[in-house]
């Protein structure tokens, strides 16, 4: 199964002040920009966001995956190149 969670070693380093926030956005982001499986799953919830609300969930108590992933959208929905 894929997945837009990060990993466990990615979210101790920033927990445990092994990396910035600024970092962990930075490899979170590169991850992601890297995998065809989330892009197009990025693409397809834009979609469906014309006719459906969606709502992103986290399982963590941080909001820099969700924060990163709603940028992603953004840029996806105006059109800047990833």
């Amino acid at each position: 199964m894929y997945s837009t969670c990060t990993t466990k070693k990615l979210l101790q380093d920033y927990k445990f002040g092994n990396i910035t926030m600024d970092e962990f956005k930075s490899i979170y982001t590169r991850r992601l920009k890297n995998n065809p499986f989330v892009l197009d799953l990025v693409r397809y919830i834009i979609s469906e966001s014309k006719n459906h609300k969606n709502f992103i969930i986290c399982n963590g108590n941080i909001e820099c995956q969700r924060l990163v992933l709603m940028e992603m959208f953004d840029n996806i929905s105006n059109g800047v190149r990833l």
